[in-house]
């Protein structure tokens, strides 16, 4: 069976199988450092899940809400008129499709400014998609609305993969063999 595998790969187009090493590489590099290294310090989740609830405050507050953001080790609360209505917990704050979303990007072969301006371009949109996320399960909570499992745990998130999936097409329609 595992021959019949190494055959089947090296018979895909040498740019595929270049993208599949990369990716795989990619994502052993990142579990290793990840659970290795920035996980058991909270680097960079505690500053990501903070910049993500202070941006939902923030934006809520421009409504005329009184917000105010509890931060803590693992998880921080946002409160609106005082009432505790959302917890921004790490696995929420969009590192891993921040990660996604650059792997991918560093997995096909372009030149550095480009990949350096959709990379930026990418993290911005991503963390204030992820921003409006929080906002939409603040205000859903806070006024007890029935959908909000349905939008937290399907809705946004297809809304977010959505939005990665199409700036993945731009970036690679734009893709210029002369780059490699």
């Amino acid at each position: 069976m595992i021959k019949k595998i190494k055959e089947q790969f090296y018979n895909l187009p040498i740019g595929v199988r270049l993208f599949l090493k990369r990716a795989l590489l990619f994502f052993i590099g990142w579990k290793l450092l990840y659970y290795l290294v920035l996980n058991p310090t909270h680097i960079p989740d505690k500053w990501i899940t903070d910049l993500t609830a202070s941006g939902a405050a923030w934006v809520i507050s421009l409504f005329h809400f009184s917000t105010r953001v509890e931060y803590k080790v693992l998880r921080d609360n946002v409160f609106m008129n005082g009432r505790n209505v959302l917890g921004i917990a790490h696995d929420c704050n969009g590192l891993e499709l921040f990660v996604l979303y650059i792997g991918f990007l560093l997995c096909i072969p372009t030149n550095y400014k480009r990949q350096f301006a959709f990379t930026l371009m990418g993290i911005i949109e991503i963390l204030v998609l992820n921003i409006f996320r929080c906002v939409g399960l603040v205000t859903m909570t806070y006024y007890g609305n029935h959908w909000v499992n349905f939008a937290h745990h399907y809705a946004f998130k297809m809304v977010i993969y959505l939005v990665i999936f199409l700036m993945w097409v731009l970036y690679s329609k734009k893709y210029d063999a002369k780059d490699i």
